[in-house]
């Protein structure tokens, strides 16, 4: 009897000491963190600001603007040939059968003119959609180097004006409330990124070499004899 007590009394004391053990380690063990909220840092870029300041947007205007002068004085020479003609048909010293073929000629030079026009305006397209795809995606990688760079989760890109005196434009504040796309209504100033992608942009940026001007062919003006 006394051993089955002292083994019953040995049990308890066992039992005891693991619960001590137990509750001491649990309660020196340090209670895990609570989980911190994710932290996304976005950056704010301004389209209108980054069309208006990068040089090679300035560049793509000038070489358009070069192939536009070529067209035109093309138009205005073929349109100095059909008044010249003009006078000529409208001249009666001329026969009959030469100012059949006069007109023929005017004919000949309006169609040419509206050739001239669809090739333009077919080249006008073509070379925008080509230059607007370009400085899309230059504007794309340098923002997203930037972020990189900058440990930014996210840029955002919106249009707006560029200075103090524009951005309560009642047009552009008309512009801002019908626009149906996600804007920012509110965020601080050092979030707007787009001076720094503008700077990183023009560094880049090489301008091309000055092309040779050409001087548009014109047909001579023929007179029927």
């Amino acid at each position: 009897m006394k051993k089955r007590i002292a083994l019953i009394a040995a049990g308890v004391l066992v039992l005891s000491a693991g619960v001590y053990f137990s509750t001491t380690l649990w309660a020196q063990t340090p209670a895990a963190a609570p989980a911190q909220p994710v932290q996304t840092r976005i950056g704010i870029l301004n389209m209108g600001y980054v069309l208006k300041n990068y040089n090679k947007v300035d560049s793509f205007t000038a070489e358009m603007k070069e192939h536009y002068n070529r067209f035109d004085a093309s138009m205005k020479a073929k349109k100095t040939e059909i008044e010249a003609r003009q006078k000529q048909a409208a001249d009666p010293k001329y026969k009959a059968e030469e100012r059949e073929a006069i007109t023929k000629e005017i004919t000949k030079l309006q169609r040419e003119m509206e050739d001239v026009n669809n090739d333009m305006k077919k080249f006008f397209n073509e070379k925008n959609e080509q230059q607007m795809v370009i400085v899309y995606r230059e504007i794309q990688e340098a923002a997203a180097r930037y972020a990189m760079a900058h440990n930014l989760d996210l840029i955002l890109t919106h249009i707006d004006a560029i200075n103090e005196a524009d951005y309560l434009n009642p047009r552009n504040v008309m512009d801002k409330m019908m626009t149906r796309t996600c804007l920012p209504l509110y965020y601080s100033k050092g979030m707007d990124v787009s001076k720094e992608i503008v700077l990183s942009l023009n560094a880049n940026f090489k301008a091309p070499a000055a092309t040779p001007t050409t001087t548009p062919t014109t047909t001579p003006t023929t007179t029927p004899r």
